[in-house]
């Protein structure tokens, strides 16, 4: 699929600077299986770090998915915003529980904000309520 494919080649120069291989055995339609692959896959995963390019429609259901309840990770994903990051961290605690921190990145540049909000995401079939997720609109949204 298109959306797929677009995945593939934001990641592709990155996996090939660094020997890296990219992962795409998981649809859009199946964020509910990658969060519990990497759930599951926390210990393996230990100290490495793991790179998700995903569908902005789905992205708030993958955080929440994982654990994040962070606004950011409540916040629905707006069609234009390019620069903004999800910095999710897997720990263990002393006691050996799984804890989970949370960092909003950006990449620094902004491109011009217009009435771009969720439409590319209404109707789509991996929209969060598709999951039983939500998201909240960004505060962007509502300004004058």
């Amino acid at each position: 699929d298109v959306y797929s494919s677009r995945d593939l080649y934001l990641l592709w120069p990155l996996a090939q600077r660094y020997g890296l291989l990219v992962n795409t055995s998981f649809t859009a339609a199946r964020v509910l299986d990658l969060a519990s692959t990497l759930l599951q896959e926390r210990s393996s995963l230990c100290g490495q770090t793991v790179l998700v390019s995903w569908d902005h429609c789905a992205i708030p259901t993958l955080a929440q998915a994982l654990g994040c309840t962070h606004e950011a990770c409540m916040t629905c994903w707006d069609d234009d915003d390019y620069d903004s990051m999800l910095w999710l961290r897997f720990g263990r605690s002393r006691d050996g529980a799984w804890n989970l921190r949370f960092k909003p990145g950006h990449e620094g540049y902004r491109t011009a904000r217009g009435l771009g909000g969720y439409r590319e995401c209404i109707g789509n079939p991996v929209e969060n309520g598709v999951f039983g997720f939500s998201c909240a609109p960004p505060a962007a949204w509502s300004a004058p």
